[in-house]
């Protein structure tokens, strides 16, 4: 009884060693292939966009190594997407900064949904205020017209926002900085969503 317990303890601990070392053995390999995925990582984070992980093979660790490889892929195409966009934008941007400056003329925006409106720089030198003195906000238009000029004005915003007019156009007065009066020609088109709102 005694030498079949000690064989069957034996046999047990065998067991237990090698199937230790088969378990460290495997958890070794598969945390070397998912080494190279994480150095891939590391490197695209430290700013080499080119780095893959190139790994051989059927199992997880390959599957794994060839989605993140296509997701690297599919981000490098829309970087390089976004870099030429960002460059048309910019040539863009740049196009409309030399006409309006060739056009001596003021630039403004008004967002009617927040109220927001911006006003180029030019747009306040044409008042004689820097750009830090004038808020991008529709009172400080309002404020800035004539009295007797302010009611058409706005009227004549109301009939191009109702679609009465095809564009706004308007001949007004407003205060310059030193407290004269400068005519302005203010001109706008409005943009409409899919139902048709201004």
């Amino acid at each position: 009884l005694w030498g079949v317990t000690r064989d069957g303890m034996m046999y047990t601990l065998a067991a237990i060693l090698i199937g230790a070392l088969l378990a460290a053995w495997m958890a070794r390999r598969l945390t070397r292939r998912l080494n190279t995925i994480r150095d891939a990582a590391a490197a695209v984070s430290g700013g080499q966009t080119t780095a893959r992980s190139e790994m051989e093979g059927e199992d997880e660790a390959a599957v794994v190594a060839r989605g993140f490889n296509a997701m690297l892929d599919t981000l490098s195409q829309e970087d390089a997407k976004l870099l030429a966009t960002q460059a048309e934008l910019d040539a863009s941007r740049e196009r409309l900064d030399l006409a309006m400056q060739g056009a001596n003329d003021g630039l403004w925006d008004w967002d009617i949904p927040s109220n927001a409106v911006y006003f180029s720089p030019r747009w306040k030198a044409m008042l004689g205020f820097a750009d830090d003195e004038i808020v991008n906000d529709f009172r400080e238009w309002e404020q800035r017209v004539h009295p007797q000029d302010l009611p058409g004005a706005l009227e004549k915003v109301k009939a191009h926002l109702d679609s009465t007019t095809p564009h706004y156009e308007v001949l007004i007065r407003m205060r310059h900085k030193l407290g004269h009066w400068v005519w302005i020609m203010a001109r706008g088109l409005c943009l409409r969503d899919a139902q048709g709102k201004a």
